[in-house]
C-alpha cells in the first residue's frame, strides 16, 4: 500500500517524494496519519504505520482517545490525542476538534498529513492546510451519506468538495466511490487514483486457525454451515440485508449458523437498535460475538457461552 501512496505523492509533489525517498539522508521525515477514533488506527492502519517507520519515517498517529492507544504506542507509533474528535457529527465538538487538530499540527510540524475516515478526512484536510502542512493526502475508505435525504447527502458531499480543495491528492479504496467523486467534480482526475484494498493472507490464513476448537467453544456443530459478517453494528455495514438473509435461509438450510462479529456503536445515528439484537439473539437467528481481537478458540470460550442471550451479553461486555 505504501508504494501506491508514494506514487500518488510523486504526482502531488516531486520535491516531497525526493525527501521521502531519502529520509535517512535528510533526517527522519515526519508523517502524520489522522483518523476519527483510535480503533481505525489500530485495526485498519497499524501495519502501514509500522511499515513507514521501517522505512525511516517519524510516524505520528492522531485520533480521539480510546482503549486502543496502548496497542498503538507498543507498536512504536507515537499517538497524539485529539480529545474532541468523535464519530458523531456535532457542530460544537467538531469546531473544537478542528481547532485542536490545527494546534497539534502546528506544534508537531509534519511534512505530510494523511487523513482517513469520513470526519477526520474532512476536518484533517482542512486543519492540515490551515496549519501549513506542505503535503496533504486523503484516503476515502467509503463515502458517507451517499443515500438518504437529498439535503443531508448534499451537505456531506459539499464538505467533501471543500476538504478536497485542501488536499494534494485523493486516494479511493473503491472504484465506485472514485467514479462518483470525479463525476460530481468533487475531485480532479489528475489528482486522484484508485488505491484498492487488501487482506494480509499471512494473518487471515485458515491454516492458522483451529476451526474445530473454535466451533466447539461456540457450541457450533462440526458439520454446520457457518455464515458470518464482521463490522460495527450499524446499519450502513449491511446488517439489514444480513439479518433478512438469516431469517430467510435458516428455514431453507437446516442447521445453518449466522454470526455477527463487531461491537455496538450506539453513538451513531444508524446504530442497530438493542431491541433488534435482543430479538435476533433470543430466537437464535444470529449469534452476536462482539468485538474480537483474536480468533483463537480460547478467547472465544472466555467471552461466549452456548446460545441465546449469552451472545448479546458477550457483545455488551
Amino acid at each position: 500500500m505504501q508504494r501506491s501512496i508514494f506514487g500518488a505523492l510523486q504526482r502531488a509533489s516531486d520535491s516531497g517524494l525526493q525527501m521521502m525517498k531519502r529520509p535517512s539522508e535528510t533526517g527522519p521525515l515526519r508523517l502524520a496519519h489522522i483518523t476519527t477514533v483510535d480503533l481505525s488506527l489500530r485495526f485498519l492502519l497499524l501495519e502501514q504505520l509500522q511499515a513507514f517507520r521501517g522505512e525511516g519515517f517519524e510516524v505520528l498517529a492522531l485520533s480521539g482517545r480510546g482503549p486502543c492507544v496502548p496497542d498503538i504506542e507498543r507498536a512504536g507509533v507515537e499517538h497524539v490525542p485529539v480529545p474532541a474528535l468523535q464519530r458523531r457529527w456535532a457542530p460544537v465538538a467538531d469546531i473544537a476538534a478542528l481547532i485542536q487538530l490545527v494546534i497539534a499540527l502546528r506544534r508537531r510540524r509534519p511534512m505530510i498529513v494523511h487523513t482517513h475516515t469520513p470526519k477526520a478526512g474532512v476536518l484533517g484536510r482542512i486543519a492540515a492546510r490551515l496549519a501549513g502542512v506542505p503535503i496533504v493526502i486523503n484516503t476515502t475508505h467509503g463515502l458517507y451519506a451517499v443515500d438518504g435525504p437529498r439535503v443531508r447527502r448534499g451537505f456531506f458531499l459539499m464538505m467533501e468538495w471543500l476538504a478536497a480543495r485542501c488536499s494534494d491528492f485523493e486516494l479511493c479504496q473503491s472504484r465506485e466511490d472514485l467514479e462518483r467523486l470525479r463525476r460530481l467534480h468533487i475531485v480532479d482526475a489528475a489528482r486522484s487514483a484508485y488505491l484498492g484494498n487488501g487482506v494480509n493472507l499471512d494473518v487471515f490464513n485458515p491454516d492458522r486457525v483451529d476451526g474445530h476448537g473454535a466451533r466447539t467453544a461456540l457450541g457450533i456443530p462440526a458439520d454446520a454451515i457457518v455464515v458470518g459478517t464482521v463490522g460495527r453494528l450499524v446499519w450502513e455495514k449491511g446488517y439489514r440485508e444480513f439479518f433478512a438473509m438469516a431469517e430467510s435461509l435458516r428455514h431453507e438450510v437446516p442447521g445453518v449458523v449466522f454470526v455477527a462479529i463487531g461491537p455496538t456503536d450506539l453513538g451513531k445515528a444508524d446504530a442497530v437498535e438493542t431491541r433488534v439484537i435482543d430479538d435476533l439473539s433470543r430466537r437464535d437467528v444470529v449469534r452476536f460475538l462482539g468485538l474480537r481481537t483474536s480468533c483463537t478458540a480460547s478467547s472465544m470460550a472466555a467471552s461466549s457461552s452456548s446460545a441465546g442471550t449469552s451472545w448479546n451479553r458477550s457483545l455488551r461486555d
